[in-house]
């Protein structure tokens, strides 16, 4: 036992020799420590976030270890695994890290036996800028990396190296929306990316888009237009881009209006043009010289008229400009009135009508003008009249026809009984009606023919007769029988005619 001792006092000096002098060799031992015990990572860091987290080193014997294994709502900026030693159980990275961003994510080494690494295993509602998987061991089981990731941008997924017997690598399982990348779609060469009239984005020609005016809440369709409330402004959509009218303003014979859903300036009654620039309309021909050749009703007022402006009938055919004043087509309006309905007018203007010697007055009083009368006969054949001049006179002369010119067209068959044509021998007669009997002869033209005109000795033309008169069928010559519609001397029958048209325009050069 003493030896025993002197040899324990012997080692102990021993030990504190070596100690001061470290460089001789060897240590004392000095019994068991918490030094020695490998410090584990954090397995639960819920909110909270990590910059680096790094497992350096971990013993033979050490049980699994799980890094970052659940962190909600964590920004992760770098994960890194050094090393694993030889028989350490699964290491799950990152498995569940819902609604997470994470930079880069990089496993350096991994150990000769280590079993199965999953890498970022779930990841929902996660932008990953970049996955690098550098260096995995020899004999390591296979990596899945981002094999889950719904609703993910991806802007790069990168596998530097792998061993030369690891299986192979899975990159974005599922798919991965390209849409959200927000690359425009590319349109051919001369087309713009633009809105179309139905508003969808569409790649068209400049001329077919629409412009966006979103300062005013409105959209202008393609070669449209726009005028702001109080009409002071207009802009204009030309290839897909909004010009504004340097002035735009009223005309004094115009208003700010909408018309149509159309809000812009609008000539009144009796005057045509774009609103800005308004000119009084004094007949037809105004009309067509002011661009509108489509045959319809319009308003006019003729030069002198001193009531409000009337609407007329423009016929734009035969070289446009003709203001009708008559026709009949089938009878269903009765035209055996008396003076007044026929100063007035009377019938329906886009059918059977008379327009009113008081108007017919003022407008072929206020220049020079022509006639021209259309007639279709009872068999279907077609037939004109034109003269270069005429003219009425006011009601204090009973309306007398105090102008027909010269006669062309096709209305007219020469006949030696009669010096002049139709209405050529009405010249100078005055209007009569039922209730005014003015003509020349002894007879009351206007109630024997049961038809309103320029009598003069009765008949060569009424165009205002009876429509369903009955003609024997020998008469040969207009007036025949007791009523009926007729024009003298027509190549065909000149009674009973089935349509009639009269119509006037101005002499113009």
């Amino acid at each position: 036992m003493i030896v025993i001792g002197n040899l324990a006092r012997i080692y102990q000096g021993l030990c504190k020799f070596a100690e001061k002098f470290p460089g001789v060799g060897g240590s004392c031992y000095k019994g068991p420590t918490n030094d020695d015990t490998t410090k584990q990572s954090t397995n639960s860091l819920s909110g909270t976030t990590v910059s680096p987290v790094e497992t350096t080193t971990q013993s033979a014997t050490s049980p699994p270890i799980s890094t970052l294994s659940s962190l909600p709502d964590t920004t992760v900026s770098s994960v890194e695994t050094t090393t694993q030693s030889t028989t350490s159980p699964p290491i799950n990275t990152l498995s569940s890290l819902p609604d997470t961003t994470v930079s880069p994510v990089e496993t350096t080494v991994l150990s000769t036996t280590s079993p199965p690494i999953s890498t970022l295993s779930s990841l929902p509602d996660t932008t990953v800028s970049s996955v690098e998987t550098t260096v995995p061991s020899t004999t390591s089981p296979p990596i899945s990396t981002l094999s889950s990731l719904p609703d993910t941008t991806v802007s790069s997924v990168e596998t530097t190296k792998q061993s030369t017997t690891s299986p192979p690598v899975e990159s974005s399982s599922q798919s991965i929306d390209t849409t959200l990348l927000s690359i425009p779609t590319a349109c051919l060469l001369g087309q713009l990316r633009c809105y179309n009239d139905d508003n969808e984005m569409v790649c068209a020609a400049p001329e077919n888009c629409t412009c966006q005016m979103t300062s005013v809440n409105a959209s202008i369709s393609a070669g449209g237009f726009y005028v702001n409330p109080d009409c002071t402004r207009m802009a204009h959509c030309i290839n897909g881009s909004v010009t504004w009218d340097d002035v735009y303003s009223c005309s004094p014979n115009a208003q700010c209006e909408k018309q149509g859903n159309v809000h812009q300036c609008y000539c009144t009654a009796g005057y045509y043009g774009d609103g800005k620039t308004c000119l009084q309309v004094t007949n037809c021909q105004d009309v067509y010289t002011a661009g509108i050749n489509e045959s319809g009703i319009y308003t006019i007022k003729p030069t002198g008229w001193p009531g409000s402006p009337f609407p007329v009938y423009c016929n734009m055919a035969d070289g446009g400009g003709w203001t009708v004043f008559q026709r009949r087509v089938n009878g269903s309006v009765d035209f055996y009135r008396n003076w007044t309905s026929y100063k007035e007018g009377f019938g329906q203007i886009v059918h059977e009508f008379w327009l009113g010697n008081d108007k017919l007055y003022y407008i072929t009083n206020q220049e020079n003008y022509q006639i021209r009368i259309d007639l279709v006969d009872r068999e279907g054949t077609p037939h004109f009249a034109e003269y270069d001049s005429f003219r009425i006179n006011d009601e204090n002369d009973k309306y007398r026809l105090s102008a027909v010119g010269t006669y062309s067209g096709t209305a007219e068959v020469r006949n030696t009984r009669y010096n002049e044509n139709a209405l050529k021998y009405q010249f100078n007669s005055f209007f009569s009606t039922y209730d005014q009997d003015n003509d020349k002869g002894t007879r009351h033209c206007a109630v024997v023919f049961q038809g309103a005109w320029w009598h003069n000795g009765c008949c060569r033309s009424n165009l205002n007769g009876n429509y369903f008169a009955s003609v024997v069928p020998s008469t040969t010559y207009c007036c025949g029988g007791h009523s009926s519609i007729c024009w003298n001397n027509l190549p065909g029958p000149d009674h009973n005619i089935k349509y009639s048209e009269m119509k006037i325009r101005p002499v113009r050069d």
